[in-house]
C-alpha cells in the first residue's frame, strides 16, 4: 500500500484563527452531546489546534498531564460562545 500524498494549506494568521473557529465550532458540534466521541473529528482537531498553537495564536493551550490541547476558557467564551447562542436560539424557534 503507497502512502497517501501529503496536502499543504497555507493560511495567513488571521485566516489561521477563523480556520480554528470554524474547526472548534465544527468539532463541538459534532461530539458535544455524544457519550462516545468520534475520534478522527478529536484527531483533527488536536493538530488544528497544535498548529494554531505553534503558529502563536492566543487561544490554544497544552495540557503536559494529559498530552493535549485545549481552547482556553476566554477563547471559548469569547466569539465561540455567542455563535453557539446565536445557533442555539435560531434552532429553538425554528
Amino acid at each position: 500500500m503507497t502512502a497517501k500524498p501529503e496536502v499543504q494549506i497555507s493560511f495567513t494568521k488571521e485566516q489561521l484563527k477563523d480556520f480554528l473557529d470554524i474547526v472548534a465550532l465544527g468539532e463541538w458540534m459534532i461530539n458535544a452531546t455524544r457519550v462516545e466521541r468520534i475520534d478522527k473529528y478529536d484527531t483533527l482537531s488536536q493538530h488544528v489546534f497544535k498548529v494554531a498553537k505553534e503558529a502563536g495564536l492566543k487561544g490554544v493551550e497544552y495540557d503536559e498531564e494529559d498530552g493535549k490541547y485545549w481552547l482556553t476558557a476566554e477563547y471559548e467564551e469569547s466569539i465561540l460562545q455567542d455563535f453557539k447562542e446565536e445557533y442555539d436560539n435560531e434552532t429553538f424557534w425554528n
